[in-house]
């Protein structure tokens, strides 16, 4: 049985505890306070004791201020018969019947009362001293279910006179009745056999040893309840499982969440996974309802209902694996993406590096990690001027951004574009993150862009200067052919035109020159002599070479001529003098010759790109020079655009010189082929199909035929006066009849008063007012039939031309000689009769 300690205050319906007394003072110590508990409850109370001791209890009751007489008329206090007494004294004389005697006066005195019923029992006064061994027990053990029922309070008071069996039986069948602290210091036990010396010290170590049970008891109760509650609140998953089976035993609130499945539904049917004793594990578990489940899973090894078991404690790590999981794909991310990502300390102490940034910094995570992102900025000069802003930007809690130029240890400068940001967090700043994208091809784009607009403007510089300058040629040329014809051959005027006309010429030779190296030279292949053609070019080169290169040209007699536009061959010859300028920066020996081979069909191999070689005689220019050469590496990527071994920070190099040439060369059906060992110099040779000598005929030789003419008539529209006064003195020259006209409107006013029919317009490309091509589409409306031959001084872009002439326009490039006119004129014009 549990023994405990009670008091009146925690006395209930259906308690039974007892009391140890030596005299009557202690008997009352407990008897009046349990009375009087009893009486303030609105219950009713009966005292089974002797005639003396009840005397002395309704004495204490009447000093306590409670009447007994009055409590006894009114039925609430029931003091025993004397004839009450002597049958259960009888009866406890006969040991027969105690316990069906005592239930029968119990439910006679309960009988129609109302309230608990709360009884009071001296033991020695009414069983008397004389008490057998196990008639308590028998007594007790036969009444308590009765004095539940009955819903009874029951007090117990026993003498210390009393055997020490039945003391005995008392303390180990009953919970101890404590009424301060003298109630147990004060009660005296005599064990049986031992003497006056231990009895108090025997009795008080019993007593004190259930009062310890007790109070370790209580402990023991409140622990379960707050294990059990704690049990039942824990967010960890809790189960106990049968190890033979595998079964479950027990399952909290929490497994039951983490399974998906009611606690009732979990006890007694097997767990699903095993879980070694002493590990953790952690598995992915299907729910009923389908869904997934992380889970953490620790066994231990228990015993339940005194038999082994298997404790298995679960954590949902849901949350956490998606956690992990979107961390490792962010960090996968910031690892892949092209911008180089750094963290830092507020410090500056760098704490994580992506792939990008070891690979624009140049160093390994671990040289990178645990250093200091000041000095790495420090030691950029460029970087280390916008520290102090930067340092500011961030101070204010703002990010910054910037653009650096870096120097690596080898390799070609870089350039980056820099951002800097503050990262809170709940106690302020954090983190600095920074982003460092590499900007290099973007910079070198927009100064290529930049050369390029400052071409632009300065090719339409040339275009305008071109358009006036070859006015004013074409007047001095036409001039010269007129006034050569008024004198006579032996003039000596002669040689002083014959000097005007070269110097006329070289001014034309010159302009056209400039329109080609600005890229806005109309494409328009002739027959130059491949002697001449580098001999004129070399004086040229002489001027962009510096003075530690030595330049020899060596001319082949056999060179012979080819069939190419002049402007592109000069261009070809000078980006390729260029690259061997720029790979001799110490000076060296730059040799350009020519010469004349047949080529095979087999010597494909031999040239650049896969295209087959069309066998056949070629004329030969090699440009070799004493350079650098070129690694085996670069020479197979040397004709890709935008490549270059330049610094291209130095604005020496773009990366489409060599491009161009090769897309030049192919454009006229020639080849190319390149020598090159490193520290030994580079041979490139071009290769253009030759002419026979008989398909060559010169100026001069045209020049001296008779001029062809006619007596057509001729519109002529020229917004420049000295030329179309040239133009139109040289066509009535040639026996044509010509209208002129400064602008497309005036034409057209002038045909509108003096109707006339027009065989041919020559009109002049861009003019005031309606353009040339404007003009010659408005007079076609009337004239269908009409040819047009078209004048130009401005280049390429602005005629609208695209780099060749269109299929059937006929374009007279200023300035132009009285031959020219003649000849194109006249072409147009028997072309319209064969139509």
């Amino acid at each position: 049985m549990t023994h405990e300690l009670t008091s009146f205050a925690s006395l209930r319906s259906g308690d039974d505890a007892c009391g140890f007394f030596k005299d009557t003072s202690e008997f009352l110590a407990m008897a009046v306070p349990f009375t009087l508990a009893g009486l303030g409850s609105d219950g009713w109370v009966l005292c089974l004791a002797d005639t003396n001791r009840n005397k002395a209890l309704c004495d204490s009751l009447a000093e306590q201020g409670m009447g007994p007489a009055t409590a006894e008329r009114s039925g609430r206090l029931i003091l025993p018969r004397p004839e009450t007494l002597e049958s259960l004294r009888g009866a406890a004389a006969a040991q027969a019947g105690i316990a069906d005697l005592f239930r029968a006066e119990l439910s006679r005195e309960a009988a129609g009362r109302s309230g608990t019923g709360w009884v009071l029992i001296d033991t020695a006064g009414l069983l008397g001293k004389d008490i057998e061994p196990g008639l308590l027990s028998r007594l007790e053990i036969g009444a308590r279910a009765f004095l539940r029922k009955l819903g009874l309070v029951k007090l117990s008071l026993y003498a210390r006179s009393l055997p020490p069996e039945v003391l005995n039986e008392a303390l180990t069948t009953h919970p101890i009745l404590a009424v301060g602290a003298d109630c147990l210091a004060n009660t005296q036990y005599v064990p049986p056999g031992a003497g006056p010396d231990r009895a108090a010290t025997e009795f008080g170590h019993r007593l004190r040893s259930i009062v310890r049970y007790a109070g370790m008891a209580r402990a023991l109760r409140r622990s379960e309840k707050q294990v059990r509650e704690m049990v039942r609140t824990s967010p960890v998953g809790m189960i106990v499982v049968r190890p033979q089976d595998d079964r479950v035993l027990f399952a909290n609130p929490a497994a039951a969440r983490i399974l998906g499945t009611p606690r009732g539904a979990l006890r007694g049917e097997p767990l699903g996974f095993f879980v070694p004793a002493g590990r953790e594990i952690e598995l992915a578990i299907l729910r009923p309802d389908r869904s997934h489940v992380a889970v953490r899973c620790a066994g231990t090894p228990i015993e339940w209902g005194g038999k082994p078991a298997q404790l298995v404690l679960l954590w949902d790590i849901t949350a956490w694996h998606q956690s992990v999981q979107r961390e490792r794909v962010l960090s996968a991310a910031v690892d892949q993406i092209g911008d180089g990502i750094v963290i830092t300390r507020p410090d500056g102490m760098i704490e994580y590096v992506n792939t990008a940034f070891e690979r624009i910094a140049g160093l390994k995570a671990q040289q990178l990690l645990g250093q200091n992102a000041v000095d790495l900025v420090n030691a950029v000069p460029s970087a280390a001027v916008k520290l102090p802003a930067m340092k500011t930007a961030l101070r204010d809690g703002r990010s910054w951004e910037g653009q650096i130029e870096f120097e690596r240890d080898e390799g070609p400068t870089c350039f980056l574009s820099v951002s800097v940001a503050p990262v809170r967090g709940e106690n302020g700043l954090a983190h600095l993150v920074g982003s460092v994208r590499d900007i290099t091809e973007q910079v070198e784009l927009e100064n290529r862009l930049r050369r390029s607009e400052k071409l632009e403007a300065v090719g339409q510089l040339a275009g305008g200067v071109a358009h006036d300058f070859n006015n004013l040629l074409m007047v001095m040329l036409a001039g010269v052919e007129f006034v050569r014809e008024e004198v006579g051959s032996d003039s000596p005027a002669q040689r002083d035109l014959d000097d005007i006309e070269s110097a006329a010429r070289r001014g034309a030779a010159l302009t056209k020159k400039l329109l080609t190296f600005s890229r806005r030279q109309i494409l328009k292949p002739e027959i130059i002599v491949v002697n001449d053609a580098v001999s004129d070019l070399s004086k040229m080169l002489r001027r962009v070479i510096p003075e530690n290169i030595e330049l020899v040209v060596r001319p082949g007699s056999d060179a012979g001529r080819i069939k190419v536009d002049p402007g592109e061959f000069d261009q070809i010859l000078m980006n390729l003098a260029v690259n061997a300028r720029d790979a001799m920066p110490d000076g060296g020996l730059l040799t350009i010759s020519t010469g004349s081979t047949t080529l095979a069909t087999t010597d494909t191999a031999r040239m650049v790109g896969a295209e087959e070689v069309s066998a056949g005689a070629y004329s030969v220019i090699q440009v070799a020079d004493t350079g650098s050469g070129i690694s085996k590496e670069n020479l197979a990527r040397i004709w890709e655009p935008f490549f270059t071994t330049k610094r291209r920070t130095s604005g020496s190099g773009t990366g489409l010189g060599l491009a161009s040439v090769l897309g030049n060369v192919r454009q006229h059906c020639g080849h190319i082929e390149v020598e090159s060992e490193v520290g030994k110099g580079t041979i490139f040779r071009v290769y253009f199909p030759r002419l026979p000598d008989h398909a060559v005929e010169t100026d001069l030789d045209r020049t001296r035929k008779r001029l062809p003419g006619g007596d057509e008539t001729i519109l002529v529209i020229e917004d420049d006066p000295g030329v179309r006064r040239m133009v139109v003195r040289e066509l009535e020259h040639l026996g044509y009849q010509v209208v002129e006209a400064e602008s497309a409107e005036a034409a057209q006013a002038g045909l509108a008063e003096s109707p006339r029919k027009v065989d041919l317009l020559l009109t002049d490309v861009l003019l005031p007012g309606a353009d040339g091509r404007t003009a010659a589409r408005n007079l076609a409306q009337d004239q269908p039939h009409l040819k047009v031959v078209f004048m130009s001084g401005y280049p390429e872009e602005q005629i609208s031309t695209h780099g060749v002439l269109e299929p059937g326009a006929r374009l007279l490039q200023k300035p132009f000689s009285a031959a020219d006119l003649a000849r194109t004129v006249r072409e147009a014009l028997d072309a319209a009769r064969r139509t």
